[in-house]
């Protein structure tokens, strides 16, 4: 054998047990680039050995759980002369809990008194702090709505009929801000909203709407064919809640931009939110923090929660609320607010 040939069988054999001895299931990490992000490919996050910190979300932020995304932590391998490799472990993100516990259940219902008497009342909305409720009485084309306010949480609630300005109606629902001091209204052809405004509770609305903070939204019908309704506007003013129609219903999600006016908004899920003609999802009212939404479901006629983990992400864990109307959390997702046989009620939730 040539010495050539024998320095090529040398190295031949030198590789084979190099081979050996790492194994071919057994994948090392590759050592992150100095300077660089040092994240993997599956977008866990990693930190060199001796920094000392863990892989924490920015203040005031929190870690995406979507799609099973995960945080890892960083830290240095163990002893083999792994110096500048990056060993990444993962870790469960945090979950922050909702306002309103999936696993709520109402208690006992007590029916609270209405001044004056208001027979078979439907809730339609209320405010956070439990000082004012929207309601309807009577039916197509004679249902009227009602505004009823108070001082307390304790006292019986003062009821005044509302004046709809023409052209608007209140069988699609309506939305009453956190304060009581606006009214969000359907038109009667479903093609978009209008709102009117009092001063302070206990006054009587104006009788003209204003449009200006819909006028995107209220365009589209005309484009799309597709009808809106049951309206809901968050505690905290800047985002709309309402269903959109056209033989399928879907929720949608309007944010309020910079020039006040709500923008086209994006379609929650069609499997949880969705729904044929028979089978609309017709929401009520979502919790302070806008991870429980509360709505009437056509098809079982029973009202229902969905929950999320953080505001934008999909709703899950369905929870039946029963035969009642308009269910609606106070601030804290300790009382809910509803209509069971024509009666306001409400009830701790445990």
């Amino acid at each position: 054998m040539s010495m050539r040939h024998a320095q090529f069988a040398l190295l031949c054999a030198s590789a084979l047990v190099a081979a050996s001895a790492c194994g071919s299931d057994d994948e090392r990490p590759l050592p992150s680039v100095e300077g660089g992000s040092g994240s993997s490919s599956s977008g866990g996050k990693s930190s060199r050995a001796g920094s000392g910190s863990g892989s924490q979300p920015e203040v005031g932020g929190e870690p995406s759980s979507e799609a099973g995304g995960a945080v890892g932590l960083g830290g240095e391998g163990g002893g083999g002369g792994g110096d500048g490799i990056v060993y990444e472990t993962a870790g469960a993100p945090t979950f922050i809990p909702g306002l309103c516990d999936p696993q709520m259940m109402p208690g006992k219902s007590t029916a609270l008194e209405l001044e004056p008497p208001l027979a078979g009342a439907t809730l339609l909305a209320t405010t956070p702090d439990e000082l004012s409720v929207a309601l309807a009485a009577g039916d197509d084309p004679e249902l009227r709505l009602y505004v009823g306010d108070r001082a307390s949480a304790d006292d019986p609630f003062e009821v005044q009929e509302i004046a709809l300005p023409p052209g608007y109606e209140a069988a699609s629902g309506v939305a009453l801000s956190s304060d009581a001091l606006i009214l969000v209204l359907v038109l009667a052809d479903h093609s978009g909203f209008g709102a009117i405004s009092r001063p302070e509770r206990g006054e009587p609305f104006s009788t003209d709407a204003n449009v200006t903070a819909f006028t995107r939204l209220n365009g589209q019908k005309a484009m799309s064919g597709r009808s809106l309704g049951w309206p809901v506007l968050a505690s905290d003013g800047g985002t709309l809640y309402f269903l959109s129609y056209f033989g399928q219903g879907l929720v949608v999600q309007s944010t309020r931009g910079s020039d006040g006016r709500f923008d086209l908004g994006s379609e929650i899920d069609e499997f949880t939110l969705g729904g044929g003609e028979g089978a609309y999802k017709r929401i009520h009212s979502v919790s302070a923090d806008q991870r429980a939404i509360f709505f009437f479901d056509e098809a079982t006629q029973h009202s229902m929660a969905l929950f999320r983990s953080r505001p934008n992400a999909p709703f899950y864990e369905p929870l039946d609320l029963g035969d009642r109307r308009g269910a609606a959390p106070n601030a804290d997702c300790s009382r809910l607010y509803s209509s069971v046989d024509g009666a306001l009620v409400a009830q701790a939730l445990e």
